[in-house]
């Protein structure tokens, strides 16, 4: 069975050819701020694509991940983390004050703890532009989820935190809100919850300790109010955590407890 794991970034989804790995977990991936010169070619690539479907040299490879079932693990949320910086709501998000000190997040809201949107918008840009630029490659990581949804590939979860110096990318916070960006695209909630689960175990084969609740498994756990297969929003409901069968409640965990 090919293990090998396609990790792709941005508007370079699916043009690095996954290697023939055997029985090993082999991770591609790609960093944006590493290639400038793949990027432009990927931008070159993508332009003649229409917005309504995919550009045939495109699809034969997400065809190849889908047939081979070669983890795809999509990173969404990364480019909305540096869109954060031209959102004025995102840091009076809710979540964030129970996950950062009162301290940072207030640091964070002055222009000192704002210092990486200088590398965000670049050349002075506006927030306008800003937010213009990144929404080119989200519309092509819409498609590529749309497609291979279709076509149950094997999906696999990640948070991509940090990502880079970017306050927009929280842990505790930015899986949720990946979930959220990979429903919307077009992942089922049934096909969501394997790749969170299951698909990950399997591709790193961790499938005989986690993954799936069974006898003999660690139980690394988590108890929801609400039904993770009925509502995205069920993935907000945790009430508890275990970690190796230790209990935790979830308010225990907030910033500050």
């Amino acid at each position: 069975m090919n293990k090998t794991i396609l990790f792709a970034c941005l508007c370079s989804l699916g043009l690095c050819s996954p290697a023939n790995a055997g029985q090993q977990t082999w991770i591609t991936g790609m960093s944006f701020e590493r290639s400038d010169r793949l990027q432009a070619m990927a931008d070159a690539y993508l332009a003649q694509m229409p917005r309504s479907y995919l550009y045939f040299g495109y699809t034969t490879v997400l065809d190849q991940v889908a047939a081979r079932k070669i983890g795809y693990q999509l990173t969404m949320q990364v480019l909305y983390g540096l869109r954060a910086y031209v959102d004025p709501d995102y840091l009076n998000t809710p979540a964030l004050s129970k996950l950062l000190p009162p301290a940072m997040l207030a640091w964070l809201k002055t222009p000192e703890g704002a210092w990486f949107k200088e590398e965000v918008a670049e050349d002075g840009a506006s927030d306008e532009a800003v937010r213009r630029g990144l929404e080119a490659p989200l519309r092509r990581q819409r498609l590529v989820v749309a497609y291979l949804a279709s076509k149950d590939a094997n999906f696999l979860l990640g948070t991509d935190t940090p990502s880079s110096p970017t306050y927009g990318n929280v842990p505790g916070l930015n899986g949720y809100l990946e979930m959220q960006n990979l429903h919307r695209a077009g992942l089922s909630l049934a096909q969501l919850f394997k790749a969170a689960t299951i698909n990950n175990a399997r591709a790193f084969h961790l499938d005989a300790e986690v993954g799936t609740i069974e006898p003999g498994k660690l139980a690394n756990l988590v108890l929801m109010k609400e039904s993770p297969l009925q509502d995205i929003r069920a993935y907000d409901s945790v009430d508890t955590v275990w970690l190796r069968g230790k209990p935790a409640a979830r308010d225990s965990l907030a910033a500050g407890r």
